[in-house]
C-alpha cells in the first residue's frame, strides 16, 4: 500500500507496450463500488474472492502489467498462482515514508481508516511483518523509492509481471 504499484506499472506496460491492469481498480469497475465501499459494509471477504477470481484470470494472459492490491498475495493461492504464471516483483518501502505519502489518503484506505495519524508508522510496520511472509516469496525485491520503471525493465527480460 502506497509503494508505488500502480505507477510504476502504468509506466513499466507503456515502455514495454504490454497492458497494465490494477487489481483494485478493476474489481470498483466490475462491482461499481469503491474498494472503501466494499469494506464499509463487510463484504472483506467478497472482495477478496474478487480478487483470487480476477488473478486466476490474469493469469492466463500474456504481455500484461499487473498491480495488485497490497494483501492480494496474502490470500488464498495467489501469491503461488503469481509466481507460476509471471515475473513477480516486490516493491519494499520502509514504513516512515509509507505513512508520509498514505496520510493524506486515509479516507481511501479501509485498512488505515480509522488509525489515528500519531500511530499510522507503526500500524503499517506491523502489516508489512505480517505480510513479509507472502511477499518474500517474490522473485524479485527493489527498493520502491529508488526505481523506476526503465530501471526495473533494464533489471528483468519480461514476459509479464506482477507487482
Amino acid at each position: 500500500m502506497g509503494s508505488g504499484k500502480s505507477s510504476i506499472g502504468k509506466k513499466l506496460s507503456n515502455l514495454l507496450h504490454f497492458d497494465f491492469v490494477d487489481t483494485d481498480a478493476e474489481i470498483e469497475r466490475l462491482t461499481g463500488k469503491s474498494i472503501a465501499q466494499i469494506f464499509d459494509v463487510g463484504e472483506e471477504h467478497l472482495f477478496r474472492e474478487q480478487e483470487r477470481t480476477l488473478i486466476a484470470e490474469l493469469s492466463q494472459r500474456d504481455n500484461i502489467v499487473v498491480a495488485t492490491g497490497g494483501g492480494t498475495p496474502c490470500y488464498f493461492d495467489n501469491m503461488q498462482r503469481m509466481n507460476e504464471s509471471g515475473l513477480t516483483v516486490y516493491l519494499h518501502a520502509n514504513p516512515k515514508i509509507l505513512k508520509q505519502r498514505l496520510i493524506k489518503q486515509k479516507s481511501k484506505r479501509p485498512l488505515l481508516q480509522n488509525i489515528p495519524d500519531e500511530s499510522l508508522e507503526l500500524h503499517i510496520a506491523e502489516m508489512l511483518f505480517q505480510r513479509g511472509h507472502y511477499y518474500c516469496q517474490s522473485k524479485i525485491t527493489v527498493e520502491a523509492f529508488n526505481i523506476t520503471a526503465k530501471k526495473l525493465m533494464e533489471m528483468i527480460k519480461p514476459s509479464s509481471f506482477s507487482l
